[in-house]
């Protein structure tokens, strides 16, 4: 098992955040860290999680999440291709710093 941060956007709503919650707890998944904030969009939520799971059972929670109405995206920061694109920026970023003149 290991970590996972998942983050969706949904729609703001008085029960959104309930239906999201309890569909971790239905499944057993513990939730060690949450994050909500709004986003320059109104009317629209952003919520980050880290969960500790097998990647197959997070990938189920992730297609089960958009069956609630109100999720409009679900992404998993912690996949090889994520981590891979953020190494690639740093590492670019850090060539054009070393190549700035002074």
């Amino acid at each position: 098992m290991s970590k996972h941060t998942l983050v969706a956007t949904v729609e703001e709503g008085s029960a959104t955040l309930n239906r999201v919650l309890s569909l971790f707890r239905q499944r057993s998944f513990a939730i060690e860290s949450l994050s909500i904030g709004r986003t320059n969009e109104p009317g629209i939520m952003r919520l980050t999680m880290v969960v500790d799971g097998a990647r197959s059972a997070v990938e189920q929670v992730t297609k089960q999440l958009y069956k609630v109405v109100e999720v409009r995206k679900v992404s998993d920061l912690s996949d090889d291709a994520a981590s891979n694109v953020n190494w690639r920026w740093s590492k670019s970023a850090a060539r054009q710093r070393r190549s700035a003149p002074k």
